[in-house]
């Protein structure tokens, strides 16, 4: 893949808190995701003073941590792959994740 067909979209900008003696000192963290719409996608996350600098650091790690996702099928093997290939959990602390094959345009 190139890197002029990657385009990346923010998925979220949440407000998080450090308590000190003095008060509280309120920081942003960003999560982007970045990918070429053909098989490839990466995540980042960048937690910084300004809105804007957490944007800018996730969209770096993003395109840094780019990896290639399998694609399957929905049905026939006519046309290109379009969805995941089987069904898959993922668990990280709390979250738990769970993708499951679908057709075309769901």
């Amino acid at each position: 893949f190139s890197k002029d067909a990657l385009k990346d979209e923010v998925l979220k900008v949440m407000p998080v808190q450090k308590q000190t003696t003095a008060g509280q000192r309120t920081r942003f963290k960003a999560f982007v995701a970045a990918g070429d719409h053909n098989g490839h996608l990466g995540l980042g996350v960048k937690c910084a003073k300004e809105v804007a600098i957490a944007i800018r650091g996730a969209i770096v790690n993003a395109k840094l941590s780019i990896m290639p996702v399998r694609r399957g099928y929905w049905g026939s093997t006519i046309e290109d792959p379009h969805t995941v290939p089987m069904k898959t959990t993922g668990r990280c602390g709390g979250s738990l994740v769970r993708l499951i094959p679908a057709p075309r345009g769901t």
